[in-house]
This record gives structure tokens, sequence and C-alpha cells, in this order.
């Protein structure tokens, strides 16, 4: 794997190895729930706090929702510390139908 320089990984980028990254799935359909439910100066705790305690995203169990969060934190930061995801949510909040075109 090639490591990502300084720039990339202040950016967000990550040189670590993650079988998530690998997998046949994005979750955009979960991260379009999930985005039009918790505000946009919601903080990465915050996050959390949606997707496993209020199970916004209606996963059956506490253990589905926890793969769930940690799917989606490597995929997508959902943090807004990090720039990638801080321009992600500015991007999806301007296109209001950005989630509605994601394919079930």
């Amino acid at each position: 794997m090639q490591e990502l320089t300084h720039a990339a990984l202040d950016f967000g980028g990550a040189n670590t190895y993650s079988g998530v990254s690998t997998s046949r799935t994005l979750m955009l359909k979960e991260l379009a729930a999930l985005l039009a439910v918790v505000p946009a100066d919601s903080t990465q705790a915050e996050y959390k706090r949606a997707i496993i305690a209020e199970n916004v995203l209606l996963k059956p169990s506490a253990s589905t929702r926890s793969k769930t969060y940690s799917y989606l934190r490597d995929r997508f930061a959902l943090d807004p510390d990090v720039p990638i995801f801080r321009l992600l949510r500015m991007l999806w909040d301007r296109d209001a139908a950005a989630g509605r075109r994601i394919p079930a």
C-alpha cells in the first residue's frame, strides 16, 4: 500500500489498513439517513449517540448499531474536525436532494 503524504493525512486520510475500505458497499443509504436527522453542527459524539443510543438507522441490535457506527466512522469520519468530512457535510447539505437519489 502506498503511504499518503502528510498533507493528505492532515485532510483526513489514513495510512492504516481497514477491511472496511475493501468491502463491497459504501453504506450510502445509511449515511443519507444519518445526515437527514443529525444536525450539520453535530460533534462526532453526537453522530455516535444518534446511531447507537437513539438507533436512528433502525438497526435490530446494539451490536449491529455499534458495528454500523464503526463502519461509517471508518468510511466517512463522522467528525467535523476532519476536513474531508466537514466538506462532505457542507456539500451534502447544499444539495438537499442528494440523499434521495441514492439507490435503495
